[in-house]
């Protein structure tokens, strides 16, 4: 069975970082991929720091690496040389690996996951974003959910997968289809109603 796609998210960047520009405004239109807010992080350019270093580190090794192996096969250097060179050269490509990896996990920009509209922005240019802290979010408004109270005495007629029509206050001749997704265990006390989802 397909995986479908979350309606809606909420993003964070995944580093605090200060808001040096905001893309898009509440209610535009996005597409899948599209950077929403671009971040200056400080981290971020402490990681290309460690970055460019373990680079230099690779290079460094491989040169060692080729002139150990060169010197072997002229038998001016033991094996033993030549293997502690191949050593540190595996060990700084997999610190640089690590270095890459980290780099683009942080990333600069909080980018769009899926095509959708704009429907919360706290980013505000010059000002701070925390890691992990929601600025903007995301959603999917070609699917809404409809959340219902059905009367306790006729949830029993109500099933999931049960088409759903769906008329809305101020769009007179205009009905919606959908179906029934989830159905609450709870019998709210004051109203004796069951919240029904429907999609």
């Amino acid at each position: 069975r397909p995986r479908r796609r979350p309606a809606a998210t909420r993003l964070a960047p995944r580093a605090a970082g200060t808001n040096v520009e905001v893309r898009n405004d509440f209610g535009a239109a996005v597409e899948a991929g599209e950077t929403l807010v671009v971040l200056d992080c400080s981290e971020v350019g402490m990681a290309k720091a460690d970055f460019l270093q373990a680079l230099a580190r690779v290079e460094l090794w491989e040169r060692n690496s080729e002139r150990e192996r060169g010197l072997l096969e002229k038998s001016l250097s033991t094996e033993r040389d030549a293997l502690e060179a191949e050593t540190l050269l595996a060990e700084s490509q997999i610190a640089l690996a690590a270095a890459e990896r980290r780099l683009a996990n942080l990333g600069l920009a909080v980018r769009a996951p899926f095509a959708g509209t704009v429907v919360g922005l706290d980013a505000v240019i010059g000002e701070l974003a925390s890691e992990g802290t929601p600025i903007v979010s995301v959603a999917d408004t070609s699917r809404m959910w409809v959340i219902l109270d059905v009367d306790q005495a006729d949830v029993r007629f109500v099933e999931i997968g049960r088409p759903v029509l769906l008329s809305v206050e101020g769009w007179e001749g205009e009905t919606h289809g959908g179906a029934v997704t989830w159905i609450s265990s709870d019998v709210d006390p004051r109203t004796r109603t069951v919240k029904v989802r429907a999609e």
